[in-house]
């Protein structure tokens, strides 16, 4: 089910009833019976990496999981719809041939689920590859919904339809549709107040860096200097008719409670060699080593606990370019070369991710590896052995694991005394790679990363992962009153997108006294979700930081001790 979903592939439409005409006839229908009805468009990765294959099945169970939560059941258990969107509009080029499934949902009549004013009688979601719309991915949604809603009788109310989009997946495209706001402003949707909500789960990199990145193309009438940017991001995006909401935080916050952590360790940041191991060919990778520079620059000036260097001068230019966030980071890009003299010890180190070389259900036989593939690999895992690195290490074909071993030679090389490592990408299979490359030649090194995976939790990864200091918005659940009866989830994203489809279907929802009302519930929680602080430990992983917020009021974090209490066997 999940391949027709969301595979390349999809099935051929052979007529009417899978185009988009019948799923606006259908919106019409339930509309004109009485019922309200909210639409999720989905944004999934279409990315060809195991990986991307993972991150496609983790989005749908997350939000299926928060539409269960919200009272809602599907309407057809056993088959998901589809249809095929046909391209009438030469200004807004299309992924050929492209499938958008989609799913009907109806709220649950039951005693546990009255209450819920907010709830729509109907829910909609339609999964919207992230390719669909090269370049022009705002256009192309907003043309969709038009479509959706163009059956609707003037006389119903205009309160019986409501469009939301859950998304971008990263940081790239939301860069694209940020260009693409500027570009064509003036996008009128069709809800109420001719905006739609876009809910935004997945990305993390600092909204100001993003519209900073645009200032190439389109000059100082964008904005002059990064803290305008920052204050710009969201305006550009009004202009569009698209509202911003934010349900994870920015990297900053990251990194800000790893550098104080790791000071608390012995590493003296700014006096210490700190090495960032991060993907070079992703937006976000890039972006990562600006922003924990910047951030590490600015610790070290205004942190007491932070020794500065002996060097007077230095210690003045680091005051000079890092006396604010922003001041950092627009001193970082603009002058990159007096940076340098800042010396900062923090050495960046590149690859390029899919370093196994391995696209979702390739096997190693078809990549020149002459075993099996994605597949084998996962059952590897699962029974808790290594994966098979020495052939993988064979300096010819797709993959890329003999760099790895070069990158561990450099590193030695270039980088002397290092203190601490930090691997900052998108795929945990290449941080597993690295990780076992590095680990034997830096015993003694503290390692760390972003983002609560569970699959760092696994027997087999174990003697790689273990002592390693995570940094993550989310923890693998919420706080049991929002959970529920959803088990732990996969990772800290899907539980953020978990979050993001119970706000956009309001279930949680801001309330007057500035805090969330979560449906179900009469617990007031904090607007306040605090970046959480992990260490991987012989039992699982453990939460170093305080689930607690400063108004008095819980977070929707989990008050767990533990993290994730089956995230290691027996075999741990």
């Amino acid at each position: 089910m999940l391949k027709a979903l969301f595979g390349k592939d999809g099935p051929q439409v052979e007529d009417d009833h899978h185009s988009i005409k019948k799923i606006a006839d259908e919106i019409a229908g339930k509309v004109s019976e009485g019922d309200n009805i909210t639409v999720l468009l989905v944004i999934t990765d279409s990315s060809p990496y195991v990986t991307g294959s993972e991150t496609r099945i983790r989005d749908r169970a997350a939000v299926v999981s928060a539409l269960g939560v919200t009272c809602y059941v599907p309407d057809d258990e056993e088959h998901i719809g589809y249809f095929e969107w046909e391209q009438k509009h030469q200004d807004t080029p299309t992924h050929p041939g492209l499938i958008v499934p989609y799913e009907w949902y109806r709220a649950r009549e039951t005693r546990n689920c009255k209450g819920s004013d907010a709830l729509s009688r109907k829910a909609l979601v339609l999964w919207v590859r992230d390719d669909a719309f090269p370049e022009h991915l705002l256009k192309g949604l907003q043309q969709i919904t038009e479509k959706l809603a163009e059956n609707i009788d003037k006389n119903d109310s205009q309160e019986s339809l409501k469009f939301k989009i859950v998304g971008p997946q990263d940081s790239s495209m939301l860069r694209d549709m940020l260009k693409e706001a500027i570009e064509s402003p003036g996008l009128s949707w069709p809800n109420t107040d001719r905006s739609v909500q876009l809910y935004s789960p997945w990305v993390t990199t600092m909204p100001g860096l993003v519209a900073y990145s645009l200032r190439k193309e389109f000059g100082k009438d964008l904005c002059s200097d990064y803290e305008r940017c920052e204050g710009q991001f969201t305006a550009i995006l009004q202009g569009a008719g698209v509202e911003f909401i934010p349900t994870i935080g920015s990297d900053e916050e990251l990194f800000h409670i790893l550098i104080k952590e790791l000071s608390l360790r012995g590493v003296n940041v700014g006096r210490d060699p700190i090495v960032l191991i991060g993907e070079w060919d992703t937006a976000y990778g890039r972006a990562l080593p600006v922003e924990f520079r910047a951030v590490a620059c600015f610790e070290a000036v205004s942190n007491p606990d932070i020794k500065m260097p002996g060097n007077e001068d230095i210690s003045k230019k680091r005051q000079e370019f890092c006396d604010t966030l922003p001041h950092a980071i627009e001193n970082q890009v603009r002058n990159y070369d007096q940076w340098h003299e800042l010396d900062m010890k923090v050495e960046r180190f590149s690859y390029l991710r899919g370093l196994d070389g391995m696209t979702s259900g390739e096997s190693k036989e078809s990549n020149g590896q002459g075993q099996s593939g994605g597949k084998e690999r996962r059952k590897k895992e699962e029974n808790g052995s290594q994966m098979d690195i020495e052939n993988l290490e064979r300096p010819e074909g797709q993959s890329q694991l003999d760099y790895v071993r070069r990158l561990a030679f450099r590193i030695k090389e270039k980088a002397k005394n290092v203190k601490a490592i930090g691997i900052l990408g998108t795929d945990v299979y290449d941080e597993s790679l690295i990780l076992q490359a590095l680990r034997q030649d830096f015993p003694k090194v503290i390692f760390f990363a972003t983002d609560l995976d569970a699959r760092r939790l696994h027997a087999s990864e174990y003697k790689w992962t273990r002592n390693m200091i995570i940094a993550s918005h989310f923890g693998l659940q919420l706080h049991e009153k929002i959970q529920r009866d959803v088990p732990p989830f996969r990772d800290s994203y899907q539980t953020s997108a978990f979050f993001a489809v119970l706000r956009a279907l309001d279930h949680i929802r801001p309330s007057s006294q500035d805090g969330y009302k979560v449906d179900l519930t009469d617990e007031e929680f904090s607007t306040k979700i605090p970046a959480r602080l992990y260490e991987v430990g012989k039992n699982g992983v453990i939460e170093l930081s305080r689930a607690s917020s400063k108004d008095g009021r819980p977070t929707i974090h989990s008050q767990a001790a533990k993290a994730h209490p089956l995230g290691c066997t027996q075999r741990c």
